[in-house]
């Protein structure tokens, strides 16, 4: 599985600054746990880099959904990711 990188702009250097980032990621086939996922769709993100002071806060969201089967009858189950 790819990932996503995210350069720090130079002007979040300063105290108080923040930048917002957002897109699609397609991750393909991922194992979580003892499960497989795939997505029909790329998954859509937003990520938020704030400096506090003494380090950057990074926070934000992934929505979209993924396909997994089902523990009981195999089927594929389609999941919310939010």
């Amino acid at each position: 599985m790819s990932r996503i990188v995210i350069t720090v702009p130079a002007e979040l250097f300063s105290p108080a600054e923040t930048s917002v980032f957002t897109g699609s990621y397609n991750p393909g086939a991922f194992a979580c746990g003892p499960d497989e996922y795939t997505t029909r769709e790329p998954l859509t993100y937003n990520v938020v880099l704030t400096n506090v002071g003494g380090a950057i806060l990074v926070s934000g969201s992934v929505t979209g959904e993924v396909v997994t089967a089902c523990g009981r009858c195999l089927e594929d189950v389609v999941v919310d990711v939010q």
